[in-house]
């Protein structure tokens, strides 16, 4: 899915269509899929995103509602909505800090402790408001009955899409992989524990030596809490701020 690019001008609309006094929108490093810029309005400092659709936002919006506190920053959702053409966007409270890609090495050691604390406050959060397992939508509802079935899924889904390669090498290879996934799956706990999906990185902000917000809840789910950790642990050997929480 492509970028949206709509323009300054149109983005400045939006804010003060729902905060009258929003100052001009400055540019922020951006998602892959959405435009982020910062403003400031009566409500305080705030981000807005456009993207192709809302299911991400609604997705912040429950995450905001059911799971944050003070033990886990999740930003406040003041307005989601859509564009005359059709985009979907999302303004939100800007929290403090940097994230954990752009914060200096030394200061990611002393986080450690910090980004554990904030995985076990997400793995013991109360998630009687979902039903199901695998992803949820923004009412909060999960399409497997467990997290087995999710698993399955996932395995048939890389499945069909290896009976597309045309490398038979790599057709051999992936082969033993899933193999293997099966039967590793058999072993699998069973949770049903709240799942950020896309801990770290950009999505972990930090200020001093406390972490600040925990943001983007596109991805979350519900099934066994490991599935963070292995995401970091994934993404060690690509990325520094990574390789610092694993």
């Amino acid at each position: 899915m492509s970028k949206p690019d709509l323009p300054i001008d149109e983005i400045y609309d939006l804010l003060r269509h729902h905060f009258a006094d929003a100052t001009p929108p400055q540019q922020l490093s951006e998602w892959e899929e959405s435009q982020a810029f910062r403003s400031t309005a009566n409500r305080g400092k705030l981000v807005i995103r456009i993207n192709r659709d809302t299911a991400g936002f609604e997705k912040d919006r429950f995450a905001f509602q059911h799971f944050a506190g003070a033990r886990l920053p999740i930003p406040e959702v003041f307005a989601i909505g859509r564009t005359t053409t059709g985009l979907g966007y999302c303004i939100s409270k800007q929290l403090p800090g940097t994230t954990l890609q752009d914060t200096p090495p030394t200061a990611l050691t002393r986080l450690r402790l910090q980004t554990s604390f904030v995985l076990r406050m997400i793995a013991t959060s109360d998630i009687n408001a979902i039903s199901g397992c695998g992803p949820f939508d923004g009412s909060g509802t999960a399409s497997f009955p467990s997290w087995h079935a999710y698993l399955l899924h996932r395995l048939e889904q890389f499945n069909a899409a290896l009976e597309l390669d045309t490398s038979r090498i790599r057709r051999s290879i992936a082969r033993g992989a899933i193999g293997g996934a099966r039967w590793f799956q058999n072993w699998c706990p069973d949770a049903r524990q709240l799942i950020h999906g896309d801990f770290g990185s950009n999505n972990v902000l930090a200020r001093r030596k406390r972490i600040t917000g925990v943001i983007d809840w596109e991805s979350a789910m519900i099934g066994d809490c490991l599935y963070d950790l292995s995401n970091i642990g994934f993404w060690s050997t690509e990325l520094a701020c990574m390789a610092a929480q694993w």
